[in-house]
């Protein structure tokens, strides 16, 4: 009995941040969808953000994977500052200090791996998670490029937009034709959502067998 007790402790794979991971992906999804099919006059500030925000995830994609592969003291002292450059950056382009907040919450998540003991298979899964990231972003943004004429406006038509106040602080795609970005964004993080979804799957079975 102690000798099975002992195997259902141990199983590497189940992470309870997949749960995390899958909450908060799930969220941002439903964020843009929902400013992209019913926005309000109110939103008008936040569909800018949005923008923005994927546009800024164009930087940070990769993050993951030096975060998990370097030692602590690397990612504090080089990777953390000079990330940060690039959300004060684009942080002066809203009205707020949202993207700042939101870069160090991101930061501090994704680093979370550096602050443990890391074995060789948690940064492997952490490499495999940034590639599969960087894929999961940078194909839907190409096509969304291509034919941004043919993503559909829903509630973001130049009218609402109008009559709502968008004010545009710096040009581009994204701003310029909200549609684009909040369908990316929306893509984004229903396919990140997706892998930990199959990794928790996985690993909850695997645990399972061993009860």
């Amino acid at each position: 009995m102690k000798q099975h007790n002992n195997k259902v402790g141990k199983n590497p794979g189940f992470d309870i941040f997949q749960l995390v991971d899958v909450g908060l992906y799930l969220w941002m999804a439903y964020c843009f969808l929902k400013l992209w099919v019913m926005p309000t006059a109110e939103d008008v500030d936040r569909i800018y953000f949005m923008s923005i925000l994927i546009a800024f995830e164009f930087i940070m994609v990769h993050s993951g994977v030096f975060m998990a592969a370097m030692p602590l003291k690397w990612s504090l002292l080089l990777f953390f500052p000079v990330y940060g450059l690039f959300a004060f950056a684009f942080n002066l382009f809203v009205s707020d200090n949202s993207i700042l907040y939101l870069y160090l919450g991101v930061v501090l998540f994704r680093m979370r791996f550096a602050f443990f003991n890391k074995s060789k298979q948690a940064t492997d899964q952490a490499i495999g998670f940034s590639a599969y990231a960087v894929m999961v972003y940078f194909i839907p943004m190409i096509i969304v490029a291509i034919f941004s004429e043919k993503v559909p406006e829903f509630g973001v038509s130049p009218e609402f937009l109008e009559q709502a106040g968008y004010k545009i602080k710096i040009g581009g795609i994204f701003t310029e034709m909200p549609q684009t970005a909040l369908c990316l964004g929306a893509c984004y993080y229903i396919l990140l959502a997706l892998l930990p979804i199959l990794m928790f799957v996985n690993s909850f079975k695997a645990w399972m067998k061993k009860i």
